[in-house]
């Protein structure tokens, strides 16, 4: 299922609800690349759980863009690791604002 999921193109991952993206495993999400992430939704994105936002490797995480990056909540910053905050750029940090980081 992972390959699968990792032959997406950005256009199919980009209309899959928000309950198709929730269902993805860590593993199927390890599998996206870089134009696959920054095709999703800035919904799609604020749906993800802490979990699956950690499953992504620093340059996943850093290949966010920073209009899906704004769109975290502030749980999900807040259950970040270090590895992520530090992969981002500064136009993700800008992105985060007040209420990305409460």
């Amino acid at each position: 299922m992972a390959t699968f999921i990792s032959n997406l193109t950005p256009s199919q991952v980009a209309v899959l609800t928000t309950a198709q993206v929730n269902a993805l495993t860590t593993d199927q999400l390890s599998t996206l690349g870089a134009a696959q992430l920054t095709a999703l939704t800035a919904t799609q994105v604020k749906s993800l759980s802490t979990a699956s936002l950690n499953a992504l490797t620093s340059s996943q995480f850093s290949a966010l863009l920073a209009g899906q990056i704004a769109a975290l909540t502030t749980e999900q910053v807040a259950g970040l690791e270090t590895v992520d905050l530090v992969a981002l750029s500064t136009a993700q940090i800008r992105a985060l604002g007040t209420a990305g980081i409460g």
